[in-house]
């Protein structure tokens, strides 16, 4: 299936971001909880990201749209990194990681 393309203000967004942190400082992605590290002027490097817990299994038992199991977060974690991660490569910068998230291409 062939990749959408990128959205020129996406990647706007994410070289300005990227340039606004500081070396070393983080960035902690709410929607999906993964954390970013800018480790040095041409990287960003994904570090650590919210683990499962049950109180994500009892807002989703309420009805809020939060992943329902630990398979659906790590899935969905994978798919962001994915899309944050063609962001910022879009805009010059070297996106890794040091977490193995299942499905991606790190």
């Amino acid at each position: 299936m062939p990749r959408e393309e990128l959205n020129s203000a996406h990647v706007e967004w994410s070289r300005r971001h990227f340039g606004m942190m500081a070396n070393h400082g983080t960035w902690a992605v709410p929607r999906s909880g993964l954390i970013f590290t800018k480790t040095d002027e041409n990287t960003l490097t994904l570090t650590a990201r919210m683990p499962w817990n049950e109180g994500i299994a009892h807002s989703a038992s309420l009805g809020a749209d939060v992943p329902k199991n630990q398979q659906e977060l790590e899935s969905y974690q994978a798919n962001d990194y994915e899309a944050i991660a063609s962001h910022f490569r879009a805009a010059g910068i070297k996106v890794t990681t040091t977490i193995n998230l299942k499905g991606t291409n790190n």
